[in-house]
């Protein structure tokens, strides 16, 4: 599934949070993975696509 950027973006602002690569990251992990991610699977999933991310 491709996950747009700019609405999870909109999705961080609408919260009256800071957009952050973690946010970023971390949510668009959930839209791709569906089904109730595990953290490890989101962990795993973040250092794949954002390996500067610790």
């Amino acid at each position: 599934m491709h996950v747009d950027i700019k609405h999870i973006q909109e999705l961080i602002k609408e919260k009256d949070l800071k957009v952050t690569p973690q946010r970023i990251g971390v949510l668009e992990a959930i839209y791709t993975l569906r089904n109730h991610p595990t953290a490890e699977q989101i962990i795993d999933f973040i250092h794949d696509k954002y390996p500067s991310i610790a």
